[in-house]
C-alpha cells in the first residue's frame, strides 16, 4: 500500500499525455464529459487515537515505574491518496464517488516495572465517500467552475498496537523474575463508522476531458475501536495467583477495555486530476 501515491500519480501522468495537448481556443466550445476518474492527494488534520494514547501515557508513567518524560505522541501521517469517479448529471450539477487511504503511526518506549517496553501504535484508514456537487454559475467561464457539496462517508480504521515486553535483568536462580522470557503481543481493533463531510472546491478544465479540481473538505465523525489487552503486569508476575488483585488493578496495570475513539473530525485539502471517459 506504501506504493500507491506514485503508481496513482504515474497512471494520472500516462493519462494526461496520451490525451490531445492542445487546451481550448478562445470562444470555442467545451463539450463537458459526463463521466471523470482520476486520482488526488490530500492533507488532512483530523485522525487521532487521544483517549488511546491518553490511556497508555497516564498508566505507564503513573503505575509502572517509566520516566515522567515519556509520552507517545500523536500521530505521524503518510500521503493521503485517493480515487475518485465523477458523474455530471449537469452541467453545474454531480456526484462524486472517492476512495481513500491514509496511515498514522506513533511509537515510543516505556518501562514496565524496569522492563523497557516498546509501543508502536499503527492505523491504516480506508474511506468510501459519497458526495453531491452543486456549480456555482456566477463565474461566467466555461473553463472554470467553482462548486459546494455534502456527502456522506464509510469509515474502515485497521489498527495495531504492538506491544514488547524485554526482559533485561541478569538471570539469577534465586531471582525467578529474572528467568521470565521476553514476550511480545500484537492486539488488534478493525472498525468502522459513518462520518458527514461539507466542501467546497473549484473545477480548472485544460480541455473538454482534462481537468484538475482543489476542494477543500470539513469532515465530522469518529471510529470507535476495541483494543482488548489486560495488562503487561499479568505477564511480568512470578505468582500470579497471589497477586491478582495487582494485575487487576487498572491504575498499576496498562489494562486496555471499553473503546476508545478515533477522532476523524478535521479539515483537508484535496487536489486531483479528472480524466474525461
Amino acid at each position: 500500500m506504501r506504493r500507491l501515491p506514485a503508481l496513482l500519480l504515474l497512471s494520472a501522468s500516462a493519462l494526461v499525455c496520451a490525451l490531445p495537448a492542445a487546451a481550448a481556443r478562445p470562444g470555442e466550445q467545451i463539450h463537458l464529459p459526463r463521466w471523470s476518474l482520476g486520482p488526488q492527494v490530500a492533507t488532512y488534520a483530523g485522525p487521532s487515537h487521544a483517549d488511546l494514547l491518553f490511556r497508555e501515557n497516564e498508566v505507564m508513567v503513573a503505575g509502572m515505574d517509566s520516566e515522567p518524560g515519556l509520552r507517545l505522541s500523536d500521530f505521524e501521517s503518510g500521503l493521503p491518496v485517493g480515487l475518485r469517479i465523477y458523474w455530471a448529471y449537469r452541467p453545474a450539477l454531480g456526484l462524486a464517488a472517492t476512495y481513500g487511504f491514509s496511515n498514522y503511526s506513533s511509537a515510543q518506549t516505556f518501562t514496565a516495572h524496569q522492563w523497557p517496553s516498546p509501543r508502536e501504535l499503527a492505523t491504516d484508514l480506508h474511506e468510501l465517500d459519497v458526495t453531491v456537487h452543486y456549480g456555482l454559475d456566477f463565474v461566467r467561464n466555461q473553463k472554470l467552475l467553482p462548486y459546494v457539496g455534502f456527502g456522506i462517508g464509510l469509515a474502515l480504521a485497521d489498527s495495531r498496537l504492538s506491544i514488547d515486553l524485554i526482559n533485561v535483568q541478569e538471570p539469577d536462580p534465586e531471582d525467578p523474575a529474572s528467568l521470565l522470557p521476553d514476550r511480545s503481543f500484537e492486539i488488534k481493533a478493525r472498525d468502522h463508522s459513518l462520518h458527514y463531510l461539507g466542501l467546497a472546491g473549484l473545477i480548472y478544465r485544460f480541455t473538454s476531458r482534462v481537468a484538475i479540481s482543489a476542494e477543500m473538505q470539513g469532515v465530522m465523525g469518529d471510529i470507535r475501536q476495541s483494543f482488548d489487552y489486560g495488562g503487561s503486569y499479568q505477564y511480568l508476575v512470578v505468582d500470579p495467583e497471589n497477586q491478582q488483585d495487582v494485575i487487576n488493578d487498572w491504575k498499576t496495570n496498562d489494562i486496555l477495555g471499553g473503546s476508545y475513539p478515533m477522532d476523524l473530525t478535521g479539515v483537508r485539502l484535496s487536489i486531483g486530476l479528472l480524466i474525461g471517459l
